[in-house]
């Protein structure tokens, strides 16, 4: 699962980190992140993701 298909708006190319990880919550594949993961931390696929984000809430 990619980020790609979200491009910045104005020109701006965000780094993609290239890599093979699994999702901590459902252990799909991912191979691009926006981000450079660090190994103290899970990643989440973009479903996964968008779950955390909306438990969240209002800080």
């Amino acid at each position: 699962m990619a980020f790609q298909d979200q491009r910045p708006q104005g020109g701006f190319q965000r780094q993609m980190f290239q890599g093979n990880w699994t999702c901590a919550d459902c252990g799909a594949q991912i191979t691009e992140l926006p981000f450079k993961p660090a190994e103290d931390r899970p990643v989440y696929c973009r479903d996964c993701h968008q779950k955390h984000r909306v438990d969240r809430g209002n800080r």
